[in-house]
């Protein structure tokens, strides 16, 4: 069997690596699994048509097995339909889990890309009625930091002076006004983004550790003066009282649901589920702020089944359990303390 250029690279991976699944019958598992995914009452080509931007004619090659999809058009078709691809490549799809990775961050340029990659994917889980993303947080939700500019800058500066970036120097200090005002509100506007669909977190006594750690750690390097540290500490302390005001309301503007659970572990990576009625998308972050995402059912169903168990080992403190509730705040802000303690002595590193 020949391919030609045209045809996609995962079909020529499965033909070539010789795996169990044949060309034609990777075609007609993905074509099952996207049919199952389209609106109902709608017509297959017709549907692939709009979706592809291509013929009515050439749909129906497509769907039929007469010519191949490309790489681009397998890649749109699972991003619009929560499709798995690797349930579709393997004759055994629980063993293998393909995920997609995000471009890295490593400039102001690909952060701001990153920005609008995840403001695109909230935004289409936002349109998606009963949608609700659950958030294991061994680190603070990136959505969070956007909430206040000093905090939002100071953690954009961290991630590119962790990834290289050439805005900063080695030894070069912090300064918040390096980082551009429409990208600031471009991270407010994911944290709005995050707050219009309904939630459900994991949080420990360390979610806010890292935070801590880098003020301190860049504080006495020199690389960031006493006032800014301050600044970002002041920010810290709003944004506590806001999660622990919408915990104790247990919602968010306009009755969307906002649990929180206090843990004492996480065993889990940081990371996302969203829960789409049947389907399930998972996020799991590596290296700072980047992250690589799935649609694989069953990585998805363990995922899910990992928060659940975290979940009954902690506390639900949002809209009830005050005592436990007043107690895992208070501790948060005993970190909080340490830290001004620390600021207030004489000495300025910076």
């Amino acid at each position: 069997m020949e391919f030609s250029d045209s045809e996609n690279l995962f079909t020529r991976i499965l033909f070539t690596r010789k795996r169990n699944m044949t060309a034609t019958e990777f075609h007609s598992k993905f074509v099952r699994l996207l049919e199952r995914q389209l609106p109902a009452h709608t017509k297959p080509a017709d549907q692939i048509s709009s979706d592809l931007g291509i013929s009515t004619a050439s749909a129906y090659r497509k769907l039929s097995g007469k010519s191949p999809f490309s790489t681009e058009e397998l890649t749109t078709l699972c991003e619009r339909y929560l499709i798995s691809l690797d349930e579709a490549m393997y004759s055994d799809p629980s063993q293998v889990v393909i995920f997609k990775k995000t471009q890295e961050v490593v400039s102001l340029e690909t952060m701001e890309l990153y920005f609008h990659t995840t403001l695109a994917q909230l935004e289409t889980l936002r349109n998606i009625p009963e949608a609700t993303l659950y958030y294991a947080a061994r680190d603070l939700p990136l959505f969070f930091y956007f909430r206040f500019p000093s905090l939002g800058a100071f953690k954009i500066l961290v991630w590119l002076k962790d990834a290289g970036s050439d805005l900063m120097e080695r030894n070069e200090v912090f300064d918040f006004n390096k980082v551009p005002k429409e990208l600031l509100e471009l991270g407010y506007k994911l944290n709005q983004t995050y707050y219009d669909m309904p939630t459900s977190e994991i949080w420990t006594p360390r979610t806010m550790a890292n935070v801590f750690e880098q003020i301190q750690y860049y504080y006495r390097s020199g690389l960031l003066h006493k006032e800014d540290a301050k600044h970002v500490l002041e920010d810290v302390r709003k944004l506590i009282d806001e999660r622990e005001t919408r915990a104790r309301e247990n919602e968010k503007k306009e009755k969307i649901k906002a649990e929180l659970y206090s843990c004492d572990f996480l065993m889990m990576a940081n990371g996302a589920m969203a829960k789409l009625g049947p389907n399930r998308m998972a996020w799991v972050a590596f290296n700072g702020i980047n992250f690589v995402n799935t649609t694989n059912p069953n990585f998805c169903e363990d995922y899910e089944k990992a928060f659940r168990q975290h979940a009954n080992l902690g506390v639900l403190i949002s809209g009830s359990a005050e005592k436990q509730r007043s107690e895992f705040f208070r501790k948060l802000r005993d970190q909080i303390g340490a830290m001004e303690k620390l600021l207030a002595m004489d000495l300025d590193f910076a």
